[in-house]
């Protein structure tokens, strides 16, 4: 499955990337060298020292893992950062009060990461990291990169 996001992005790599790529006075950019945060078509995962090929989506020599506890997240990819305020959902309760039948769905979460010029913007849906169905981790939904001078 995660050899085949064609349209993945790198997020918390992206930052060593991008910001590596543009100045010659940085170290070399890496992708190789930790976590990295993995969004595209087929779904979400979380890669550990990926290898990037010529335009190929991103391999390891492991699986990647679609859900990953809030510390071992933490562990992986350090504190999120101060950002903009984000707009309230358009998702609205019934104007009676009521709850909708059935199962709720669950929030997003949205963590900022930033590095020099860039900032990645990770939506996180919670997911179920043990086979006792309890909510107790996070998977990648959408991953947005931005460089502060792209106005």
């Amino acid at each position: 499955m995660f050899g085949r996001l064609g349209l993945g992005f790198a997020g918390a790599g992206i930052v060593v990337l991008v910001s590596g790529c543009c100045s010659h006075d940085q170290a070399e950019a890496k992708l190789s060298d930790g976590w990295v945060v993995v969004s595209g078509v087929q779904g979400g995962s979380f890669l550990d020292q990926p290898s990037a090929k010529q335009g190929e989506p991103l391999a390891t020599s492991v699986p990647g893992q679609s859900c990953l506890t809030d510390q071992e997240l933490l562990s992986a990819f350090g504190k999120a950062c101060d950002h903009e305020s984000e707009n309230p959902s358009s998702t609205k309760q019934p104007d009676s009060g009521d709850l909708n039948p059935g199962i709720p769905t669950v929030t997003n979460e949205v963590r900022w990461y930033c590095s020099g010029q860039l900032a990645v913007r990770v939506v996180l849906q919670r997911c179920s990291k043990t086979a006792d169905g309890n909510l107790d981790g996070v998977q990648p939904v959408e991953i947005a990169v931005k460089t502060l001078s792209n106005h």
